[in-house]
């Protein structure tokens, strides 16, 4: 019995290691890119579209609750309070993402637009949401399937953390490199 406890506590504790490794994983190159450039936030109407297809899934939970649970005012109410939080985690999220973007330099619509609607949400709401649930997941599908269920999502989070990690550098592309130091301070003699 002692052994399932600690077998538990394990987990707990791995769990909580692979959805924090998940966001850092996708995020660190261009956190590690940002670091020590100040640029002002500027804002281009593309973004607002992006941020308009963020809120497409909370506004839906929104305007949907009554329908869903044949008008119970108490259920209505929590979801409407929460959908009213996730909007407003959704703006500050699109938010810091803009200014960060725009302290990188990065203009092109495309990558933007990848950053701000596909990178950064699954980053973010997949460390804190989805994580937690993949790696829970296995335990629902019954006792005989569940260590092969978790052994596979074992080896396709790293796999999904890394596609979005090189989709992280293909953002980052588009930045200019600053020249080096020395060669400018003391150019190299041409023969």
């Amino acid at each position: 019995m002692l052994l399932f406890v600690f077998l538990y506590i394990f987990v707990f504790f791995l769990i909580i290691l692979a959805c924090s490794m998940f966001g850092y994983a996708i995020l660190q190159p261009i956190a590690k890119a940002v670091k020590g450039k100040r640029r002002p936030t500027r804002f281009t109407t593309n973004d607002f579209l992006w941020l308009t297809i963020l809120l497409q899934i909370p506004l839906a939970l929104l305007s949907n609750a009554g329908r869903w649970f044949n008008n119970d005012s108490y259920t209505t109410t929590i979801i409407a309070v929460t959908a009213g939080f996730v909007v407003f985690l959704v703006v500050g999220v699109w938010w810091r993402g803009v200014a960060t973007l725009s302290g990188l330099g990065i203009n092109s619509v495309w990558r933007r637009g990848v950053f701000l609607t596909i990178l950064l949400p699954v980053a973010i709401y997949g460390s804190a949401v989805g994580m937690p649930m993949l790696l829970l997941a296995p335990f629902s599908i019954g006792r005989s399937n569940w260590l092969y269920a978790w052994l596979g999502l074992v080896v396709l989070t790293p796999l999904v953390a890394y596609c979005f990690r090189v989709a992280s550098h293909w953002v980052l592309a588009e930045i200019e490199q600053p020249p080096i130091l020395e060669e400018t301070i003391h150019p190299t003699p041409q023969l």
